[in-house]
């Protein structure tokens, strides 16, 4: 690390987590405030780089600047997959590939009975049951677009490399290749499983 931005962190992070002021800082947290910013962050559906993102970004700068910060200001975070790095720019107009929810052409999730051709299951796309805003977003797998995939079925607990290492042990003996793993949810950053 170059020396400076040693002498940066010392500068201002020295003291930000001495055990002395824990205590004190955790008196400072009130529940209530928490819960009431979670809702009003969560009230609306916010995708990346819609109209509502933004107006929650803005949101979050100016509660920074209620709250006692001498400078804020909206930045976008890219995260590199390719090395899990966090890379802020400033905000801009950027022309990005994003995968948007299509309602008219859901991803969905069929498990066909191969000799009859029959459904067994399809998942569903929409939540049932609830009061949904006019700008309500529709499940689906960012990262996923529409396609046609089939093959086998093979679990793979979260999709983490040690659970693909167990696979391939002599108690197991599954290989994965050319196969549709179902992960589940969790442990793993989405882009990563």
């Amino acid at each position: 690390m170059p020396q400076w931005k040693e002498d940066l962190i010392e500068k201002y992070f020295a003291d930000a987590f001495k055990e002395d002021r824990a205590q004190a800082d955790m008196d400072e947290v009130d529940d209530a405030n928490i819960l009431a910013l979670l809702k009003d962050l969560t009230a609306l559906p916010h995708l990346a780089g819609g109209d509502q993102d933004y107006i929650l970004a803005n949101y979050v700068k100016d509660k920074f600047m209620e709250y006692g910060l001498d400078h804020a200001e909206v930045m976008e975070i890219l995260l590199d997959p390719r090395h899990l790095q966090c890379l802020l720019f400033q905000l801009k107009d950027y022309e990005v590939l994003l995968d948007y929810p299509d309602s008219d052409n859901p991803n969905l999730v069929q498990l066909i009975n191969t000799t009859t051709g029959d459904v067994i299951f399809e998942s569903e796309f929409r939540e049932q049951g609830i009061d949904a805003a006019p700008n309500f977003v529709d499940s689906y797998l960012a990262y996923s677009p529409n396609d046609v995939v089939e093959g086998d079925l093979v679990y793979v607990n979260y999709g983490t490399v040690e659970d693909f290492e167990k696979l391939k042990e002599a108690e197991f003996q599954t290989d994965v290749q050319d196969k549709i793993c179902i992960a589940r949810y969790g442990q793993v950053l989405l882009i990563c499983q």
